[in-house]
């Protein structure tokens, strides 16, 4: 008798790109990795092996994982930083003032991330786009597309604040001024 999986996945579907563009790098692929058993994801060159292993890891959505970094990042900053934030509640900061640090402390995080991710992104697209100039391709940068996506990162860093922001102005001041 074979041992329980502990990866399965059903009728998964992955698909890049719209209209006629549109390319179905899995589709209706369905796994189950079973403890102990090596398994081996075997395919032609762009049939989904790539995109499949990165669905299950749930790398298929940067965002999310940037998300995830965030909310992390703000809940060992706190932990590192208790006493430092039970003292601020001693001197008079509110509950409220609390989570608003948190909240800022979490947007400064995503913009700076944004703001390298996209720095990154159109100086890439810059040297890439040079030596195809000869051919005719031209390069056009989306400003508004930009602006757009740091007031959206900025809108992540807001919502990865939720939890740890609660967490920071939950600490009870006696507690917090104690801990080592």
């Amino acid at each position: 008798m074979s041992a329980p999986p502990i990866v399965t996945a059903t009728d998964l579907r992955r698909r890049y790109g719209q209209g006629d563009a549109a390319v179905d790098a899995l589709d209706g692929v369905s796994v189950a990795f079973e403890r102990g058993v090596f398994a081996a994801v075997m395919g032609a060159s762009g049939s989904g092996k790539s995109t499949l292993m990165h669905t299950l890891a749930g790398l298929d959505r940067p965002i999310i994982l940037s998300l995830i970094g965030i909310v992390v990042t703000l809940f060992l900053s706190i932990q590192e930083r208790t006493r430092e934030l039970g003292m601020l509640r001693v001197v008079g900061m509110s509950r409220r003032q609390v989570r608003r640090v948190i909240r800022y402390e979490a947007v400064i995080t995503a913009e700076i991330g944004a703001i390298l991710g996209l720095t990154l992104g159109v100086v890439f697209a810059l040297l890439v786009s040079r030596p195809l100039a000869t051919e005719g391709f031209k390069l056009a940068i989306p400003v508004g597309t930009l602006v757009v996506l740091l007031l959206l990162a900025a809108l992540a860093g807001v919502s990865a604040a939720v939890l740890p922001a609660r967490r920071a102005a939950g600490l009870e001041v006696l507690e917090a001024i104690s801990y080592e």
